[in-house]
Parts: structure tokens; C-alpha cells; sequence
């Protein structure tokens, strides 16, 4: 890696459509690679294309945030941000005698 310029962009859906092949690639890899990355060793390029359709249209809706690397012009990885489809939540279920799962230092306890 000496040498090579890096490069780190935020891609919207168009981007996310014209760089479908490279962004398949890099994740077809990390499958191969054995990367826990949700996806089983029968997965293909097309599989990997796939995935990156619906995640084009998942940037166009805002639920979603993607980062490509590019070293010296090609992509080389990703990371992607996935928004909450609903606010979080300062406590569990009382229903089932949940206690709270967080809450501001002072604050009494939903459970008495």
C-alpha cells in the first residue's frame, strides 16, 4: 500500500448504480474470505449486485448512509451506516417486568 493515494467517498444511489461491479466485488470477497458478513459461500456476483441495487434504493430513501475507499482509483471497501427505522427506545417492555435499559443518572425507576 506504500505509495497509494487513498481516497474516501460518500456515494449516493446514481454512484452507488455506476459503481455496482466494484462495489460486488468487494463484498463477493469478504463472502469468499470468510467475513462475517451475513451472506453464505454460494453467493455470486450477481447475488452482489443484488444487494447493492437495494441498497441504492435504501440511500434514496435516507435510511441509509455508504462510505467507498478507493486506493489509486479503484474501489477497495466500504462501510455503510444503517439509520434506526424508529426511535430508540429509553426503556424495555414493562409488560413482562423488563427494567429499564437505560436512563439519565437520577432518574426513578420504571419499576419502582
Amino acid at each position: 500500500m506504500a505509495g497509494e493515494q487513498l481516497e474516501i467517498r460518500r456515494l449516493d444511489a446514481t454512484q452507488v448504480r455506476a459503481e455496482l461491479d466494484g462495489l460486488a466485488a468487494v463484498l463477493l470477497d469478504c463472502v469468499e474470505g470468510g467475513a462475517s458478513v451475513g451472506y453464505m459461500a454460494t453467493f455470486s456476483h450477481e447475488d452482489a449486485r443484488g444487494v447493492y441495487e437495494a441498497y441504492a434504493g435504501d440511500l434514496e430513501q435516507g435510511g441509509r448512509l455508504l462510505l467507498a475507499a478507493f486506493a489509486d482509483g479503484k474501489l477497495v471497501g466500504t462501510v455503510q451506516v444503517v439509520f434506526a427505522p424508529h426511535p430508540n427506545r429509553l426503556t424495555a417492555r414493562t409488560s413482562r417486568g423488563c427494567s429499564s435499559i437505560a436512563q439519565p443518572a437520577g432518574a426513578a425507576s420504571p419499576n419502582g
